[in-house]
C-alpha cells in the first residue's frame, strides 16, 4: 500500500523563503545567467544568493539626500520593499506600521522591520495589484516613523519586468514551475529543503513532481525506505483548527487501510492564540506491508499543513525522528514570529526558515 495515493485535494502554498533586500548588492558570481544581473533604467542588483541558497531577486535606486529604495521579489514573487534612510538609527526588534500609497490607486499598512539601522523592510507579500501599480504608476509615498518619503517611479516597468524574470529562472533551474500563479501550487523545493536541512534530516532525495500524486506538494526520499510529503491546505481565518485538519487527514489514510488504524496522537500546542503543532503515530497493520506513519501538523499565518514520514514498521524510529525534528524547528519559527509581533499575536508566517 501506497499511502501517497490517497491525497485528492488541491495544495496550496504554505512556506517559502522571504527574501529581504539588503542594502548593498553583492558582487554578481561568474558564469550565472544574465538575469541573475540587472542594471536597467536606473535601477541595479538582481539575484540575491546565501550559502548556495536562493533568497530573492531586487532592485535599487538612489534618491535624494542619500536614500534609497529596494524593490524585491521572493522566490514565491512576495513583494519585499526597503527604504534606506543615512538619518535612521533603527534597534533591532524595533517595530512599525508602512502606509503605502501608489498615485491615487491604492493605500494600504503593513508592518515595517528594521533590517539594520538605516534600512527599514515593509514585507507587503502577495499583491499583484501593488506590482502591477508600481510598474505603471508615477508615485509611491511611505509614511513610516513619523516620515513621509516619496520616490518617483522612473523606470520601474523594465525594472521590476527584470525582477520578476530573475526570479523566474531561478525557479525554472530549481526545478519548480514558473510564474506568480504556479508559485501558488505548492511549498517550494528550495524551502522545504532548507526545513529538512535547519531540522538535522540528512540524506534527503527528493521525488519528482510529476511523480508525485494530486495533493501532495513536495516528497522525498529519507535513506532506503522512508517515503515523506507534504500536504496542505490554506488557512480560511484566524481560528485554530488544527484537529478538525488533522482528523480529515487521518480520516483519508484510514480510508485505505483495510483494517482500523492505529492512532496515537499528542495534543495540539497552541502558540501565541494564532499558531498550532499537533504530532500524530498512524499504523495500518493490514495487508502485505504493514506501514507506519509519522505526522506533523502545523497551522502557521496562511495553511494548515501535514508533513509526514512513512515507512515500514521496522523504519518506525527514523521516520518518527524525521517528523519530531521537523516539529521542533516549526515550534522555534512560530514562537520567534510571536515574539517579534506580541501584539498582534505574530503576523509574520512562522515557516520561513531563516538565513
Amino acid at each position: 500500500m501506497n499511502l501517497l495515493k490517497i491525497f485528492r485535494a488541491a495544495a496550496l502554498v504554505s512556506a517559502a523563503l522571504l527574501g529581504t533586500p539588503a542594502a548593498a548588492q553583492q558582487d554578481a558570481p561568474q558564469n550565472v545567467p544574465p538575469e541573475f544581473t540587472i542594471n536597467t533604467s536606473g535601477w541595479s542588483g538582481g539575484a540575491q544568493i546565501q550559502d548556495g541558497r536562493f533568497l530573492s531577486c531586487s532592485v535599487q535606486r538612489p534618491y535624494d539626500e542619500g536614500r534609497a529604495l529596494f524593490l524585491a521579489l521572493n522566490p514565491r514573487y512576495d513583494i519585499n520593499l526597503g527604504i534606506l534612510n543615512p538619518a535612521w538609527e533603527l534597534k533591532e526588534g524595533e517595530r512599525a506600521t508602512a502606509r503605502v500609497k501608489v498615485d491615487g490607486s491604492y493605500q494600504k499598512d503593513f508592518p515595517a522591520v528594521p533590517a539594520g539601522p538605516k534600512v527599514m523592510v515593509i514585507p507587503v507579500g502577495a499583491d499583484g495589484q501593488l506590482f502591477e501599480l508600481l510598474r505603471r504608476g508615477a508615485k509611491l509615498s511611505v509614511a513610516v516613523n513619523d516620515q513621509n518619503f516619496e520616490f518617483a517611479l522612473t523606470g520601474t516597468a523594465a525594472s521590476l519586468n527584470a525582477v520578476r524574470a530573475c526570479v523566474d529562472k531561478a525557479r525554472e533551474l530549481a526545478g519548480e514551475p514558473v510564474g506568480p500563479q504556479a508559485a501558488q501550487a505548492g511549498i517550494s523545493r528550495e524551502a522545504m529543503a532548507a526545513l529538512l536541512e535547519r531540522a538535522g534530516v540528512e540524506g534527503v532525495k527528493f521525488v519528482r513532481h510529476e511523480d508525485l500524486p494530486d495533493g501532495v506538494v513536495q516528497g522525498w526520499v529519507v535513506g532506503e525506505d522512508v517515503l515523506g510529503g507534504v500536504v496542505q491546505q490554506q488557512r480560511p481565518g484566524r481560528e485554530v483548527q488544527i484537529d478538525d485538519f488533522a482528523d480529515e487527514f487521518i480520516s483519508a489514510v484510514a480510508e485505505n487501510c483495510p483494517q482500523p488504524v492505529e492512532r496515537v496522537e499528542q495534543p495540539t500546542e497552541v502558540i501565541a492564540e494564532v499558531y498550532g503543532v499537533k504530532t500524530a503515530k498512524l499504523r495500518c497493520a493490514a495487508g502485505e506491508h504493514p506501514t507506519f506513519m509519522a505526522v506533523l501538523f502545523a497551522l502557521d499565518d496562511r495553511y494548515y499543513s501535514a508533513f509526514f514520514h512513512q515507512s515500514p514498521f521496522e523504519q518506525e524510529e527514523e521516520a518518527i525522528r524525521a517528523t519530531d525534528a521537523l516539529a521542533n524547528v516549526i515550534r522555534e519559527l512560530a514562537r520567534g514570529a510571536a515574539d517579534q509581533n506580541p501584539a498582534t499575536g505574530g503576523e509574520s508566517a512562522p515557516e520561513q526558515p531563516s538565513q
